[in-house]
């Protein structure tokens, strides 16, 4: 099969690792979805298959603007946790380009730098990040949604688990848990069980959208 024909399969590749290259390259990224409500954002983590894109899609159609589906890219800003308005649709263009390129070229060097522009430039729409629901594909039960706030080590701990990491030497540990320690300790984190089921979950998201409107 020639390698032109391998571009799409070849983007989901590059696409994969492109949020640890991210951090090999200092910014931090949350395997998250996200929704704007009131000018912040909540941020839905967890493994693949926990539900983060149904949530925050849900989450739009009940009113909140959808942001991303599964990247969160942070900016370095260590004093606020700021979000990256179009940060993954940033890192999947960078994606889409180097597949693009290395499906005509193999053998190419790709030069990774301009990757860090991913996490913002002057004047880059930013979002501060209020919350993360932390899901999981077995917490579906009930017509609620019901959260158990985490103490900062656990929530330190699952930031950990759901962020993305570039190589596992030393150094990078001690610079990831910085980080996670960074964002624990200024946000509401929570374990989120979940109602199961789309119209279920929608009915129960629509009292966030609107006690934030109000």
């Amino acid at each position: 099969m020639p390698l032109a024909e391998l571009s799409f399969p070849l983007y989901e590749y590059v696409r994969a690792l492109t949020p640890s290259v991210l951090d090999l390259r200092g910014v931090a990224v949350l395997h998250a979805s996200a929704c704007a409500l009131d000018g912040s954002l909540i941020a839905f983590s967890g493994l693949s298959g926990a539900g983060k894109t149904t949530t925050a899609r849900a989450f739009a159609k009940v009113g909140a603007l959808l942001v991303s589906e599964d990247l969160v890219v942070l900016t370095p800003n260590e004093s606020e946790p700021l979000a990256v308005a179009d940060g993954e649709l940033r890192a999947h263009a960078w994606a889409r380009a180097v597949a693009a390129r290395l499906s005509g070229a193999p053998e190419a060097a790709i030069e990774c730098g301009e990757l860090a522009s991913v996490a913002g430039s002057l004047g880059s729409d930013t979002l501060p990040l209020r919350s993360i629901w932390f899901l999981d594909s077995r917490r579906r039960e009930g017509i609620e949604i019901q959260r158990r706030p985490l103490d900062q080590v656990d929530g330190l701990l699952a930031l950990i688990a759901n962020n993305f990491l570039g190589v596992a030497d030393g150094e990078e540990w001690r610079r990831h848990i910085r980080r996670g320690h960074q964002v624990a300790t200024r946000l509401s984190l929570s374990e989120v069980t979940m109602p199961a089921g789309p119209e279920r979950l929608e009915q129960a998201l629509r009292p966030y959208v609107t006690n934030s409107a109000s």
